[in-house]
């Protein structure tokens, strides 16, 4: 499961496990991974650049840093993957 806190008229996202600098973070099952697509896609792309994310590992990051990344991800067909997601892959 993946939970993120966010409070109406801020900038400020507590992501926990659901979207990290580096990536998506584990998928546990390929309809798991379609989640989080979903998640990133739905929910994570519609917030502004200057959305600061703090995930439950690493540092904070603005969502600006990693849009393209997380666009480009989404373009990508990844069958039925699972596993650790990087925004490279």
């Amino acid at each position: 499961m993946r939970i993120l806190l966010r409070v109406k008229k801020d900038e400020r996202v507590i992501m926990g496990d659901a979207v990290f600098e580096s990536g998506s973070g584990k998928a546990w099952s390929p309809e798991n991974f379609q989640t989080a697509l979903y998640t990133l896609r739905r929910l994570i792309l519609a917030w502004t650049d200057e959305t600061c994310c703090y995930p439950g590992h690493g540092g904070p990051f603005r969502l600006a840093d990693i849009r393209s990344a997380i666009e480009a991800f989404n373009s990508r067909d990844h069958g039925r993957f699972c596993g650790n997601a990087t925004w490279g892959m």
